[in-house]
């Protein structure tokens, strides 16, 4: 868990990270979909496309 609150501070105070907003289509596709179909996707992509 140390690692994980490390990475997320350092990300909160990335300038290119602090730029990118949600806006209101994404955040209703987030209430539609939910946090587990949309993290089911992310690990699909990353695998498909060989990231890890």
């Amino acid at each position: 868990m140390a690692i994980r609150h490390d990475i997320n501070q350092r990300l909160a105070k990335s300038k290119f990270r602090s730029s990118f907003r949600l806006g209101g289509h994404d955040r209703a596709y987030i209430q539609k979909a939910g946090l587990v179909k949309i993290e089911s996707h992310a690990r699909d992509f990353i695998l498909k496309f060989g990231y890890i």
